[in-house]
Order: C-alpha cells, then sequence, then structure tokens
C-alpha cells in the first residue's frame, strides 16, 4: 500500500473514525470502494447511506440497468453510530465484492474461470436469507464473506502498523470469527463434510457443464486426449508393418538401381520404375500411418510416455529409458536422437522440438524382426562396410552408441571417422 492510499484510508483508523462527522465517515468509506476498484480493476461505484425497514441488514449493491453504473448501500445508523464503525467498512468490501463478481463475469477478468461459472450460475438463482444456511455458502455470498473478512484483516494490519491499534477491532474480528465457524458448523450438520459441493450442485451448478462453456468461449484448454490403449497398439502395429513393407521394397528397389547401372535395360527401367512406384505408395502409408500413431500418443494416451508432436510427420521408437529414435517419414537419411524428460507427473515426455539430428547421414533405423530392440546399422557407400548397434530398452546419444563392425566393437567417434577415411583414401592411392 503506497503513502497516497495509506493517506487517503487513514480515515478508517478507530482514532480518526470516531472523531470524524457523518460526511466524513462516508467519505472515508468512499475512498476505500475507489481503492478496491483500482486494486480489483473495476469501475468506481458510489457509496450512499440508506434507511433500511429491517435495522438488523447491512447494506446491498445495486447495479443500473446499463450495467455500468452501480451504486453501494451501506445502513445509515451503520455510519452514525461508533459501535457498528466494523460492520459498515465490512459491507462496503462485501458489497464492492459483488460489484467485482458481476463486473468480471461479464468480462472474464477472474483468475478461477470456474468459480466465475459458478457466479453465472448462482445469479440466475440466487437463493434468499430464509435458508441462512445455504444463502450464506452460495457461490457469490461466500465469495464475497471470506474476501471481506481477509480484505479488512489486510488493511488494518496495514492501517495498526502505521497509526497504532484500532480501538475494538481485535473484539470485532474475533466474534466475525466466532460467527463464521459456528455457520459452517451448522453447514456441516445439515449437509456433511462436503457441504460446499453440495449447495453448489443445489444452486445449479455442474462443473462438467461449466467445462464445456469455458472450453467454447475459449477460457481453458481441453483436456489431452485419452486414447484407448488397443487402438493405439493396433495403429503402432500397422504402422510397422507399413516401415518393414517399405523397407523391404526400398532394399529391392536398391538392387534393381545398382544393376540398372551396370547393365541398362528397357526391363529393368520398367522394373525400377514400377518398385519406385510401390515403394513411394508404401513411404506414404507409412508416413500417415505413423501420423496417425503419433497423434494417438498426444496427451495421457499412453502411460509413461508422452508426445508432444509439432510435426505429425515424424516416425518415433521410443525404447524403455532414457530416450527415442527419430525419422522424418519423407526423409529416410536424416535420423535423429531425443531424450525423454520426466514432467510433473512422472510421465516420460518427448519432445519433437529438442531432437538431436545426426550429422551423418549414412545412418540408419530398422527395427529388427521379432524382437523389441532397435538397432542402428551404420552404412558407407562404396564400400562393404557395415557396422551394427543393438539397443533393446535404453536409447543413447549417437556419441554414445558402441558399433560392432566384423565382430569388433568400437566406440563411434569423429575422429574415429576420419582415421577411417585417411586409411581409405591411402589404400585408393597404392
Amino acid at each position: 500500500m503506497d503513502e497516497r492510499t495509506l493517506e487517503n484510508l487513514k480515515g478508517l483508523h478507530r482514532s480518526y473514525w470516531e472523531s470524524a462527522s457523518f460526511s466524513e465517515r462516508l467519505n472515508a468509506l468512499q475512498k476505500l470502494e475507489d481503492y478496491q476498484a483500482r486494486q480489483q480493476g473495476r469501475y468506481r461505484y458510489e457509496v450512499k447511506a440508506f434507511e433500511p425497514d429491517d435495522p438488523g441488514y447491512k447494506g446491498l449493491f445495486v447495479l443500473d440497468d446499463d450495467e455500468l453504473e452501480g451504486t453501494i448501500y451501506v445502513n445509515r445508523e451503520h455510519i452514525a453510530d461508533s459501535g457498528f464503525q466494523y460492520e459498515a467498512i465490512n459491507t462496503v468490501l462485501h458489497e464492492g465484492r459483488h460489484a467485482y463478481q458481476f463486473f468480471s463475469a461479464d468480462r472474464g477478468l477472474h483468475h478461477d474461470p470456474f468459480e466465475e461459472e459458478r457466479w453465472i450460475v448462482n445469479s440466475a438463482n440466487y437463493v434468499n436469507p430464509n435458508d441462512y444456511v445455504k444463502y450464506f455458502f452460495q457461490p457469490m455470498e461466500r465469495d464475497a464473506h471470506y474476501f471481506s473478512r481477509e480484505e479488512m484483516n489486510r488493511v488494518f494490519s496495514v492501517l495498526e502498523s502505521e497509526f497504532g491499534k484500532s480501538e475494538h477491532f481485535d473484539t470485532y474480528a474475533t466474534l466475525r470469527d466466532q460467527q463464521f465457524q459456528s455457520i459452517e458448523k451448522r453447514a456441516e450438520e445439515r449437509y456433511g463434510s462436503d457441504f460446499i459441493q453440495k449447495i453448489d450442485r443445489a444452486i445449479g451448478y455442474d462443473e462438467a457443464q461449466a467445462r464445456e462453456n469455458l472450453i467454447e468461449a475459449g477460457r481453458i484448454e481441453p483436456e489431452p486426449k485419452v486414447v484407448d490403449k488397443a487402438t493405439q497398439l493396433e495403429l503402432h502395429a500397422e504402422a510397422e508393418a507399413a516401415y518393414h513393407g517399405r523397407a523391404r521394397f526400398q532394399e529391392r528397389l536398391e538392387k534393381l538401381e545398382e544393376q540398372f547401372e551396370n547393365k541398362s535395360t528397357p526391363e529393368l527401367h520398367e522394373s525400377v520404375h514400377a518398385m519406385g512406384q510401390k515403394l513411394q505408395q508404401y513411404m506414404d502409408r507409412e508416413g500417415e500411418t505413423w501420423g496417425d500413431y503419433v497423434k494417438a500418443t498426444e496427451g495421457k494416451g499412453q502411460k509413461g510416455l508422452i508426445v508432444d508432436a509439432q510435426q505429425s510427420n515424424v516416425v518415433i521408437e521410443a525404447t524403455l529409458r532414457n530416450g527415442a529414435y527419430v525419422r522424418p517419414a519423407d526423409d529416410r537419411t536424416n535420423l535423429g536422437y531425443v531424450p525423454f524428460t520426466k514432467d510433473e507427473n512422472g510421465y516420460n515426455r518427448i519432445d519433437v522440438n529438442k531432437i538431436e539430428w545426426n550429422q551423418n547421414p549414412k545412418i540408419n533405423l530398422y527395427i529388427e524382426k521379432d524382437e523389441r530392440g532397435v538397432y542402428i546399422k551404420l552404412d558407407h557407400k562404396h564400400e562393404d562396410f557395415q557396422a551394427k548397434s543393438y539397443l533393446r530398452s535404453e536409447a543413447k546419444p549417437f556419441g554414445d552408441l558402441n558399433w560392432k563392425v566384423q565382430e569388433r566393437t568400437f566406440e563411434r567417434n569423429r575422429e574415429a571417422d576420419r582415421e577411417y577415411t585417411r586409411e581409405r583414401d591411402r589404400g585408393m592411392e597404392r
């Protein structure tokens, strides 16, 4: 609370209030409303005194027809009699909170959209004070009651730190808290420990309907889609079948192309063309199937794994630990590694934006038949040279893979690649 605000609100302190005239007290209440309106980001409303038919009636908030102007009314006797000082202040805070509820519900300002929905339902199904327990704990009233209590404690904490104890405030606060506890006890006796939820349902609030309303209004995001596990496994199997079919056709096509390079005949040319078309069909189907599978695994569809797929056309082979290997479905020369990260719910999460793409385009990804293990195959063109690295449960970055070459295991790194190239070039020179 800044110095100017403190100066404006000091009239609420007992040492100023007790000697103030009626108009000065009303002005102090207006300054409190002005401050609350600024804090809540709403319109400021005029505070006026009124004389209710029932002397115990504290006040009310009236919104004008144009819903831009309104008035907060406070029982005149509560302003005139110093013994009701804190009731008058509480009334301004309480009714000002109702002003905020209407203003917020109209513009979607409140930090809790579900509470806003409760206010909207409650305004159409308002409970009158004849049933005081239900009246007190209906959404709009309980929010206003608890807000005014906490805000009053906060304001007077600041005022008392600056101007000393405000006489009788502690007594008022203690009696008010005892009243709250008494009403809560009555509510529990009547409705049980979940009395809040039961009263909300009684006035027509439905959590599921509220969620639909908020999603439609763009206030909240839809829940992540939970996918049927059987459907997910079916998609995965279909995608793998398409992959294996594509791999077989690609291998046959490569052999045909090699024959065609050595001996170009019309028959081989036609075979290469036909095989190429067939391969493209498999590639298209594989890309579509993996796209469906990636979409199916978004959200919490698969326990332990969430795929944040910005590209649906990415093949993802997830291992049990550490991470996964990925390929663009339309680019067989590119391969990436992406680590798992744990989210707050303990799920393994894959974010395709964090893929570490391999710099060596000669590394290909294969799924070995009848095994869930994944192995990476290193190919060098124009050389009869192959290396494999088997991975069955634990993914590793490319630099950490162990490669097996002609029964020899070596650690693959850039220096090893450069040494191999130098040896190869020297052999070619000889």
